[in-house]
């Protein structure tokens, strides 16, 4: 795909971002959370909603649907650039490397079981 021929996709992410990341906002608000741990949830959620996305739509597959909530809505809510955040200003080195590798086991879980 080029960004020239499939505009409407590129549109669908774009908009699925936006929108999976004012959902993660407005979660993130609602529990003023402090710790690591709630963001490999916020994670392991969207993984987990990406694999019943794609289990659902495997067998009838509509590409702009998809471009909009697989990388744009689940995309823009999950984020693995807050998670790398906490793990570089944690305070200690084992409990960096642990929230690191519970978060991809965990999602990867997650997708495999949606």
């Amino acid at each position: 795909m080029t960004p020239r021929a499939d505009v409407p996709a590129l549109a669908s992410v774009f908009a699925g971002g936006a929108l999976g990341g004012l959902l993660r906002w407005a979660i993130d608000s609602a529990f003023a959370w402090t710790h690591p741990w709630e963001i490999v949830a916020v994670n392991v959620a969207g993984s987990a909603m990406l694999g019943v996305f794609a289990a659902v739509t495997a067998k009838h597959p509509r590409p702009r649907l998809y471009a909009f909530a697989g990388p744009g809505l689940l995309g823009g809510f999950t984020t693995f650039s807050g998670l790398a955040a906490f793990a570089w200003t944690g305070a200690d080195a084992a409990g960096s490397v642990a929230l690191l590798l519970g978060c991809v086991a965990g999602s990867v879980a997650a997708a495999a079981a949606g």
